[in-house]
């Protein structure tokens, strides 16, 4: 669940640095934003159903259990672009840090 609120802030055009306007969107606070995308908390079901109040067409369903069956094709297409877009950021992030241990290792 964590890592689909995440996607949905990219999806909704709020960027890796807004998530403090994204919270303040839905009617929450960064901190609280913060404790579901990193999935130190569930996020409550209270909480999703404000998602599917405020997003229009999310379908709870993929919040809980990642199921599109219900939600329009432009949220859907949506959704699948920043997911990829944070596949691809997070593999350049791990190549990146991968770089880093062995120039260390090299240098050792």
């Amino acid at each position: 669940m964590a890592r689909r609120v995440r996607i949905l802030r990219r999806a909704l055009g709020y960027g890796p640095t807004q998530q403090g306007l994204f919270a303040a969107h839905m009617g929450w606070t960064q901190p609280e934003t913060s404790t579901y995308e990193n999935g130190y908390r569930p996020i409550p079901a209270k909480q999703i159903l404000v998602l599917h109040k405020r997003v229009h067409g999310l379908d709870p369903l993929w919040i809980t259990e990642g199921r599109m069956d219900y939600m329009p094709p432009p949220l859907r297409m949506a959704l699948e672009a920043a997911e990829k877009a944070m596949d691809a950021e997070e593999a350049s992030e791990r190549l990146s840090g991968e770089r880093e241990n062995v120039g260390r290792s090299e240098r050792l």
